[in-house]
């Protein structure tokens, strides 16, 4: 599991999404995406204003034909001085900053999120607000980042690995970074960025290092108790998911239909002929066994296909585990044309393989992003929460 020297508090090696497929220019399509989040989209700042019944501003001429009325005298008020609005906010307000603020009702007061929080039920409560928004989402188990002695106080957290998918195919993938501190100073941040952009890191390291760097130097704001050690948990979802090994959380895409549930094998199909088969295999440390046990699911699952070739896919921080993939292709019984992607994943340290197969029919081209939404589901538990 990643230990980041918290000193320094960039996110872990993120295994960007990978167009497979794309390499080759087999289909010459890139899945859409967007800017906007879920049903989070940003407000259109245009403001439309209805002006029929608006007066003319321009000044008006007189009409001689028409005598003028005597007005009554306009009522005079008592003059007030300009009233200046305080830049001091009371004890009472918080402050988030580029002069954004609320205050507190009577009677509420701001604190310190309390030493011992259960850091995971603030990032739940952060995934709630989003969660239900999108049509599919999958995350990674939270991985604990490691105790850090360097602050002024001790800390540790958890990083989640996350992807949400909206009907369109569009999406984001995320990394939120949770963290306490034993006196009970907390914060919970999340970089995320379409699915489809595989451009690196999602925040500059340097940005990182300097956020980390004043958390850990901020004064002590409360008492302080013993962190108790944090394990791998998970997070809920709205979105059913289906374990693999009871490792690997997998999500179907929207309008996806659930074949196998696991937990050694996971499918999941389409109407349209799409197809998707996660696969718990034998125990090899050896890369090269671990690609005979994939192509012999391969097999099972799509008889008679071939492969391209296995090649070097991914690796983790530590890069104990070893992926490759291969482009497919095979022929159905009824004579239409199959093709698609198998990856592998071999953990040298636990001698575990799994796989990951997608296909579909020729005439039926992939969603490319859906294909990623469960394959990267894969890289991420596999690779970086173990």
């Amino acid at each position: 599991m990643p230990t980041a020297a918290r000193r320094e508090r960039r996110p872990p090696h993120d295994p960007a999404p990978r167009f497979g497929r794309c390499r080759t220019s087999r289909h010459g399509r890139s899945p859409p995406s967007t800017g906007q989040r879920g049903s989070e989209r940003s407000a259109d700042t245009t403001v439309a204003v209805d002006e029929t019944d608006a007066p003319d501003p321009r000044p008006t001429e007189p009409d001689p034909t028409v005598a003028p009325t005597t007005s009554t005298p306009a009522l005079t008020l008592p003059t007030a001085s300009p009233t200046t609005l305080s830049t001091t906010l009371s004890t009472s307000t918080v402050d988030l900053g580029n002069g954004v603020s609320f205050t507190f009702p009577d009677g509420y007061t701001s604190a310190p999120a309390g030493n011992g929080i259960e850091i995971t039920a603030l990032a739940q409560e952060y995934i709630d607000g989003f969660d239900a928004n999108f049509a599919a989402a999958t995350y990674s188990q939270a991985i604990p980042a490691g105790p850090d002695a360097d602050g002024v106080s001790d800390s540790d957290g958890y990083f989640i690995y996350y992807r949400v998918l909206d009907a369109d195919g569009s999406g984001f993938s995320g990394l939120i970074d949770a963290s306490r501190r034993a006196d009970g100073l907390v914060y919970v941040t999340d970089t995320y960025r379409p699915i489809d952009d595989t451009s690196g890191d999602r925040v500059p390291a340097d940005v990182y290092d300097e956020f980390y760097g004043s958390y850990l130097a901020a004064p002590i704001v409360g008492t302080e108790v013993p962190l108790t050690p944090l394990t791998l948990a998970r997070v809920d979802s709205v979105h059913a998911a289906y374990a693999l090994d009871g490792v690997v959380s997998l999500s179907p895409p929207p309008a996806w239909t659930v074949d196998e549930p696991g937990p050694l094998r996971v499918s999941f199909s389409h109407s349209d002929g799409k197809r998707f088969v996660a696969a718990r295999l034998a125990d090899t440390a050896d890369v090269l066994v671990a690609q005979d046990l994939a192509f012999a699911e391969l097999q099972r699952v799509v008889p008679g296909a071939t492969i391209d070739g296995f090649e070097p896919s991914v690796a983790g921080d530590d890069e104990t585990v070893a992926s490759f993939e291969s482009l497919i292709a095979a022929t159905a019984p009824d004579g239409r044309v199959i093709e698609g992607i198998v990856r592998v994943w071999a953990d040298a340290v636990r001698s575990q393989v799994f796989s990951g197969i997608s296909f579909n029919f020729v005439e039926t081209p992939p969603s490319l992003s859906e294909e990623n939404f469960l394959l990267n589901a894969l890289d991420i538990s596999l690779v970086e929460d173990r």
